[in-house]
């Protein structure tokens, strides 16, 4: 909540992350489909953006270039599982353990507080740190979300689950009297 050097640092490579996740996912997109692709450019810079969240305000400028062309990569190749999980939870684990590798003291300490190194400091166990971080966020990501379909289930009209006539005909045709795209 500061106005300090620390924290233009942390809008530096917020944008520069993005900047370059989107060019990157671009261009994987031109070199598959030989066609420039705005919404891969989009999706590139979001999943820029949710890579350098865990790292803003600890990371420097080169270290952006990094994130950003990591999300840029590993997220267009994991958007074979799912597009949501592909751009959200592969990022922000990525970003996390990347964090945790690039934190850099004298960027944490612009703020003439925090020291908070990371594995290139020779603070080793901040990367364990970060990949505990990751592993209780996707447990509790998981039971939570288990715990709430459950309990659907149980409440009329709020089934996740289309009836078997639906099923059957298909729900875009079911629901909406046609293929969506």
């Amino acid at each position: 909540m500061a106005a300090n050097l620390r924290a233009a640092m942390a809008c530096t490579v917020t944008n520069l992350a993005a900047s370059v996740g989107g060019l990157t996912w671009m261009l994987w997109d031109y070199r598959i489909e030989h066609k420039w692709s705005t919404v891969g450019f989009c999706s590139g810079a979001i999943a820029g953006l949710v890579d350098i969240t865990p790292g803003s305000g600890f990371v420097g400028a080169p270290a952006a270039v990094l994130f950003g062309f990591m999300a840029g990569t590993i997220r267009n190749f994991a958007t074979q599982l799912k597009f949501i999980f592909a751009s959200h939870a592969v990022s922000g684990v990525v970003g996390n353990v990347l964090t945790g590798l690039f934190a850099q003291a004298s960027v944490a300490g612009f703020d003439g507080i925090t020291d908070i190194p990371g594995w290139l400091d020779h603070n080793y166990i901040q990367l364990g740190y970060q990949l505990a971080d990751s592993i209780a966020a996707l447990s509790y990501s998981f039971v939570m979300t288990t715990i709430i379909l459950y309990i659907m289930h149980y409440i009329p009209f709020l089934r996740m689950r289309g009836s078997e006539e639906a099923e059957i005909m298909g729900l875009d045709e079911y629901d909406m009297g046609g293929v969506c795209v």
